[in-house]
C-alpha cells in the first residue's frame, strides 16, 4: 500500500517534536536572561538610598517569609518587601530530640529556615526583622516606587530553574537527534 501524498511521516513528526523541545529549551533560557537583565536594570537605576522601617511580615507557606518595609520620599509613603535569592527550608518533625526552630539569611541572599515539630514563623520573622527596625532601601530617584531592600537579587531561584530546564530540554533534543537513525526513503 503506497502512502498518501499528504500523509505526515513518522520521521517528520519526530523532527517536529525535536524542534519543539529544543525551542522550548531556548525559550526558557531566553526568559531567564530577560529576567536577569530586568533585575540588573532595576539595580542600576536605584541610585538613591533611604532608611526604611519594618512594618509587617508576610508568610507565603513552606517557610517562605519576608519583611515589608515602609519608606518616605518627598512626602509620599512607599512599601517594599525584602526579596531573597531563594528559601532553603529544613523541617525536623517527628524526631525524638527537641529541635530549635531558627532562621537566618546568608551572605549570598538565601533565607534559611529550620523548623521543628512546632514552628512559629511569626516569632522567627520577628527575631530576624523586628517591627520598627530599620533597613536600607535603594530606590530609583525618578520613580521612587521602584526599589529593593539592602541588595539587589539578580539571579534568583526562578531564573536558575528556567536555565536548568532550558538547558536540559535543549540537551535532550540534541541527544535524541544524535540517536535518531536515518530512515530509508519511502
Amino acid at each position: 500500500v503506497a502512502p498518501k501524498e499528504n500523509a505526515v511521516t513518522t520521521s517528520q513528526i519526530s523532527l517536529l517534536a525535536l524542534i519543539s523541545v529544543g525551542g522550548i529549551g531556548i525559550l526558557l533560557i531566553g526568559m531567564s536572561t530577560l529576567m536577569k537583565a530586568a533585575a540588573r536594570r532595576k539595580a542600576k537605576a536605584c541610585t538613591a538610598m533611604i532608611m526604611g522601617t519594618v512594618i509587617d511580615h508576610r508568610f507565603m507557606g513552606e517557610g517562605r517569609m519576608y519583611p515589608v518595609l515602609e519608606y518616605t520620599v518627598d512626602g509620599t509613603r512607599y512599601h517594599v518587601r525584602k526579596q531573597f535569592r531563594g528559601v532553603k527550608t529544613k523541617s525536623l518533625s517527628g524526631l525524638p530530640v527537641r529541635t530549635q526552630s531558627a532562621a537566618y539569611e546568608d551572605a549570598k541572599g538565601w533565607l534559611h529556615v529550620q523548623t521543628g515539630p512546632i514552628a512559629r514563623l511569626d516569632t522567627l520573622a520577628e527575631q530576624l526583622w523586628p517591627l520598627g527596625s530599620q533597613m536600607t532601601v535603594h530606590y530609583n530617584p525618578s520613580s521612587p516606587d521602584k526599589s529593593y531592600v539592602e541588595r539587589p537579587i539578580v539571579g534568583d531561584f526562578a531564573t536558575l530553574m528556567f536555565n536548568i530546564a532550558g538547558i536540559l530540554l535543549h540537551r535532550c533534543r540534541n541527544a535524541c537527534r544524535s540517536y535518531r537513525k536515518p530512515s530509508a526513503e519511502r
